[in-house]
């Protein structure tokens, strides 16, 4: 095992305010991705303090391995009331986020990636609308395996999506490959690819209602968006590639990380968390997902093929995202919760 390097934790103090955002070498096991991992932690640590008034702080856990990451987390986690992870590498993520939930009993989540998937659920809401589409009958591809791309695909079945196909490198992701598929895949094509289709990215397209493009690097084409259904919804969220004119010209709405309306994770962790703490909750649960999801894309008041969501800076984002996080939250709680004057049996004394 590596040295352990904790920044940031005060063990002595527990702060219903307090949010770490860690990052480490076993979320990012190539030394050349620390750098980009670490200024992310701190981008998304100043974002959470300056929108939602929350005590972000950015921890570096150098370990060699999840285990050794997790046993070192779990050392430092009473300091704080949540842990939003920050890395390249999604197994690694989706690993020592699971072990972290089980063993902590607050809120553990992968932030850039749930908020991103949060704010392209909202944004397709009303993307399907503006083209005239329908999500729940809508055939979405996924391009891309990055934890940003898992989580959406997760949160988009989990909002009725019926038909969700991910393309990885080698293509669509399907029930057959469970064998050679890392766990969080394999968990995934369990709600995936209902029509068990084969094929390159160009091949799923065809006939497909929307694109979220997740990968590194994407050629998309113009041929590649006409094989589309009408009204072809195109989110080109691959950081620092440019959507070619044709491709833009091809689709109904296009929809990017830059400019008015955009996707940012920023639209949805903050609010997120901030609702997490407010309610207590020991989970970000799908519920709460689902509901910061609806809060968002409900901002939008002018809904156009160029302006599907809100701005970041707007001041309703977080109040109302967090409100809506707060009482799912809370509804579950009680819902949970046994009955406490439950009337007695019949036949029984009081």
């Amino acid at each position: 095992m590596g040295e352990t390097e904790l920044r940031g934790a005060d063990e002595d103090s527990v702060q219903a305010n307090r949010v770490a955002v860690v990052t480490g070498t076993a979320l990012s096991p190539e030394r050349a991705d620390l750098p980009t991992a670490r200024r992310r932690a701190d981008t998304q640590a100043g974002a959470l303090a300056r929108l939602a008034g929350i005590d972000a702080e950015p921890v570096s856990v150098d370990t060699d391995n999840v285990e050794a990451f997790v046993t070192a987390v779990t050392s430092l986690a009473p300091g704080f009331a949540a842990l939003s992870l920050e890395g390249h590498n999604a197994a690694e993520c989706f690993e020592a986020q699971r072990l972290l939930q089980q063993r902590l009993g607050m809120p553990v989540v992968q932030g850039d990636a749930l908020g991103l998937a949060v704010a392209v659920l909202a944004g397709l809401n009303n993307a399907v609308r503006v083209a005239g589409k329908d999500l729940p009958t809508a055939r979405v591809v996924i391009a891309g395996v990055s934890p940003g791309a898992a989580a959406t695909a997760r949160l988009l079945v989990a909002a009725g999506v019926d038909d969700v196909v991910i393309c990885g490198r080698g293509g669509a992701l399907h029930p057959d490959d469970a064998a050679v598929l890392p766990p969080y895949l394999t968990r995934l094509i369990g709600w995936t690819n209902p029509r068990r289709v084969r094929g390159r990215l160009p091949d799923l397209l065809v006939g497909a209602d929307a694109l979220i493009d997740l990968a590194p690097t994407t050629a998309l084409t113009a041929p590649m968006v006409t094989a589309m259904r009408p009204s072809p919804v195109v989110f080109a969220l691959t950081d620092g590639q440019p959507v070619l004119s044709e491709v833009a010209e091809a689709a109904a709405v296009v929809v990017t990380r830059q400019g008015p309306g955009a996707v940012d994770a920023a639209l949805a962790l903050p609010g997120l968390l901030r609702g997490a703490l407010n309610a207590c909750s020991s989970e970000v649960s799908l519920p709460m997902q689902l509901a910061a999801a609806d809060a968002l894309s409900g901002l939008a008041v002018h809904v156009s093929t160029s302006r599907l969501l809100p701005e970041v800076g707007d001041e309703r984002v977080v109040a109302s995202v967090a409100a809506a996080v707060t009482a799912t939250a809370t509804y579950e709680r009680r819902a949970a919760a046994p009955a406490r004057h439950a009337f007695p049996q019949e036949g029984t004394r009081r």
